[in-house]
Formats: structure tokens, sequence, C-alpha cells
């Protein structure tokens, strides 16, 4: 279903902004038309059991990281190694992009990940093939996390609620300049989570099929 909140004080244009982050609403049963959330005593799971956030600093630090470097940082990779054949062919030519260690590792982990499961994507229609990796990237997962995760910093008063729709604002600005569609920000979205959890989720297809199908949904009241 799609988590409405009947009390909403959000105008049509900060509804608009709160649509990139309906995935992530959806998957954890959140309100996706206000900032507040509805989850209660769930925002402390949330916030410290998956992201390791319990205070501001560790707020900012989230969310100055999802904002600024996310782990979109990889595309560059993604596009020059998706397809190579030669495994040695793609560790040389990652180790030639990235200087920083942390960041080369992290590059071939998902790399070495999406090479075993696009066929997963493909089957699940996600993609149509390993171009389109290349050609959705994963900045939805980033920006989509952005968005739900300002919220429930606000809620729990680590950010203000102007930082809060700032980063929103900031998650729907990037969103516009990568995606055309919502279809396309969908699949950027399902590909990024495919790679962080090492497998094709899906689940995310039905939760996708809400917000594509549901007269409740903001991607159905608001096309891109």
């Amino acid at each position: 279903d799609i988590y409405i909140n009947p009390h909403s004080k959000a105008t049509a244009d900060q509804y608009r902004l709160l649509a990139v982050g309906a995935i992530c609403s959806e998957q954890n049963a959140a309100y996706v038309n206000s900032m507040e959330t509805g989850l209660g005593e769930r925002i402390d799971n949330i916030l410290e059991n998956w992201w390791k956030i319990s205070n501001k600093e560790e707020a900012d630090g989230v969310l100055h990281y999802l904002r600024d470097k996310g782990d979109r940082f990889s595309t560059e990779a993604l596009n020059k190694c998706v397809d190579c054949e030669d495994v040695s062919v793609m560790e040389e030519t990652l180790r030639a992009t990235f200087d920083n260690p942390e960041d080369l590792t992290t590059a071939i982990n998902f790399l070495t990940i999406i090479r075993q499961i696009y066929p997963q994507l493909i089957e699940g229609g996600v993609i149509k093939d390993v171009s389109d990796i290349q050609r959705y990237g994963i900045s939805a997962w980033d920006t989509c996390r952005l968005a739900f995760i300002a919220r429930l910093c606000f809620e729990k008063g680590y950010i203000t609620e102007q930082e809060a729709w700032g980063y929103i604002n900031g998650a729907y600005i990037a969103s516009k300049e990568n995606y055309n569609s919502w279809e396309e920000y969908a699949s950027s979205y399902q590909i990024g989570r495919a790679i962080w959890l090492g497998e094709f989720d899906k689940k995310m297809n039905v939760i996708v099929g809400y917000l594509f199908e549901n007269p409740k949904s903001p991607w159905v009241q608001m096309p891109w």
C-alpha cells in the first residue's frame, strides 16, 4: 500500500521533492507525503543499527556522504569496466582511476558483484542488458536514501527542518539532472540496492509496482 499522512502540511512543491525518497519510504512503511515519517520508535533502530547515527555529528557525516559522494563515486568504474572480459584489465583500469585504496577496494567489490548479478537484473526486468547499468548508474540509490534519512534525522532533532529540506531539495535536483523518468530512477535505485545486497531483491518490483500503479502514489499523481 501507499502510506499517506492524512494530516500532512506539505505543500504541492514539497510533496514533489519528497517523491524522490518514495521507494525508501515504502520499504519502511513510512509516509510518502510529509516530513514526518510516522515511524515513531523505529527511527532509532533504523538510524542506530543501519546507519550508525546516534548524534548530530554522525548524522551530518552520513548526510554529507550521501549528498557529496555516496556509492555513486564508483559510476566511472562501472562505465569503464562493467563489460570488461579480462579481470586483470578491469583491476588495472580501476587502479588508474582511484588513488584512494579504500575507494579502489570498494569499486572492485562493486564491479565483481554487478558482473555476477546482472543476469538477475535482466530476468527481473530492471535492465535489458549490461549497457543499461552504464546508462542508469546508481545515483538514485544515493538520492533516495538521502531524502529519506534527512527526514529521520530531522525527527530525531539532529538537523533542523530547513536543513532537512535542503538535503531533500538537493536529492531532487540531482535526480532531475540524471534521469528522464520515474522508470529510469527506479531502475537506478534497484541496481544500487542489488550491488549493496549482493543479489537482486525481488520484492523491490512489488514496491516499485505500487508506486507506478497506485492512484495514491506520488509518482502517479506527479509525473516526472
